[in-house]
């Protein structure tokens, strides 16, 4: 209850609180800094559901035409009879001294899938021994990349991926309009259409994580972070810090 006092002036005043201190408003203004902080960081958590979700439904959905593609190359070059113009070469690279080694069999397979799912431009023009698949040459030459000018950025391996999955040996069904796809631009240059994560980033793809060429290929999104942290000649984890936010096609559910 406010009382009216008298002053000696005889003029009336209000006994109570007019307003806070400043203790308590800097109290108050750090309690509002917190609940902003933790808001904000549900906010953005919340915002990365979503494409985190779309990026593991895509890298499921990549992942099962590969590994048909890649069934079908290998089981192909495990039976066919190798080429007498390139049996030469492969016993060489195979390091056998006869071409019924099986080491020789097993270098062969690993060039062909070398040949199906290139890693780089200059692999998939120049698969040495073999030839390049003449559908992946006319679409490089198409955009006007040869092996001279090709790049070796995360934007290559995305590039030969959308290859594989376009254009590769084996008919999946897969189109265009599957992918999620963003121009590739390399020093200011549109060089061709790459595959892309929620996150508008290129997917990194490998054929041959830890250099193990029986493998299935691995298809590896930054995350929202962007940052992969993951050794990309071994597959290996480097910075657990930035890794951890990865969304592999090895550990999608």
């Amino acid at each position: 209850m406010v009382r009216v006092m008298q002053t000696r002036r005889g003029t009336a005043r209000v006994s109570g609180r007019a307003g806070f201190t400043l203790p308590e408003l800097l109290v108050v203004i750090s309690i509002l800094a917190i609940l902003a902080l933790l808001s904000t960081a549900a906010i953005l958590k919340f915002g990365n559901t979503g494409p985190q979700k779309a990026t593991q439904v895509q890298l499921r959905s990549i992942k099962s035409k590969l590994d048909m593609q890649w069934k079908d190359v290998r089981d192909k070059a495990q039976r066919e009879e190798i080429p007498q113009a390139f049996l030469s070469n492969v016993q060489t690279l195979a390091g056998a001294t006869s071409p019924g080694d099986p080491r020789v069999r097993a270098k062969y397979v690993e060039l062909k899938l070398a040949q199906a799912f290139p890693q780089s431009i200059a692999e998939a023009l120049n698969p040495t021994p073999l030839p390049p698949w003449p559908a992946y040459k006319a679409y490089l030459n198409k955009l006007g990349i040869t092996a001279g000018n090709a790049t070796t950025t995360q934007n290559e391996v995305a590039l030969c991926l959308l290859m594989a999955l376009e254009r590769g040996p084996h008919n999946t069904g897969i189109s265009s309009d599957d992918l999620a796809k963003a121009d590739l631009v390399v020093s200011g240059t549109i060089q061709g259409s790459g595959v892309v994560d929620a996150w508008r980033r290129g997917l990194v793809f490998s054929r041959n994580p830890a250099g193990q060429p029986a493998l299935t290929p691995v298809v590896l999104s930054a995350g929202a972070d962007g940052k992969l942290g993951v050794d990309l000649a071994t597959f290996t984890v480097t910075s657990a810090a930035d890794a951890k936010d990865n969304l592999s096609s090895l550990n999608v559910p």
